[in-house]
């Protein structure tokens, strides 16, 4: 790059047909020119791994919170499909009741509630293996991390989501 700058700068010398009085004169020309090129060439190269490191994050940002909000509508949805006690209680689990809460909702004992959360955590771990199959072969490319850090997402919320 230094010698693209200082041909740029004689390119310039020529093409501008400029005429120093001294050497001295040519030589602080040609010292301040290489300067102040050199300087703009950095600040350049840094905005642009500034920007480049921001579009990252923000795609990774964008990234998660869209596999976030579809995990969380794949949850609902196989939510729904369970049998009555089991889709009630996890209704009431996603709505952030505690266990005696639900017992009391429900008219049943905190035992039960706790044997059918057990029971629909296995059916929904079940029926997420697929769709964490389809997010690796769809996003976990192995030069792209990102969308891997995204799938360990997906895991973490869909699994957090079943406690």
């Amino acid at each position: 790059m230094a010698e693209d700058i200082v041909q740029d700068i004689i390119l310039e010398l020529y093409s501008r047909r400029l005429r120093f009085n001294t050497p001295v004169a040519l030589k602080s020309f040609l010292f301040l020119s290489v300067k102040n090129r050199a300087l703009n060439f950095l600040r350049r190269q840094r905005a642009q791994e500034h920007y480049l490191s921001i579009s990252v994050e923000e795609e990774s940002f964008f990234l998660n919170n869209i596999i976030r909000e579809e995990v969380y509508y794949h949850l609902q949805k196989m939510i729904g499909e369970l049998s009555d006690p089991v889709r009630k209680i996890y209704e009431l689990t996603l709505q952030e009741f505690s266990n005696e809460e639900i017992a009391e909702q429900l008219g049943l004992t905190v035992d039960s509630v706790k044997a059918h959360k057990k029971r629909g955590k296995q059916i929904l771990k079940e029926r997420l293996k697929g769709l964490m199959a389809f997010c690796r072969a769809k996003f976990l490319q192995p030069h792209y991390t990102p969308k891997s850090t995204s799938l360990r997402l997906f895991r973490n919320i869909a699994m957090a989501r079943l406690k």
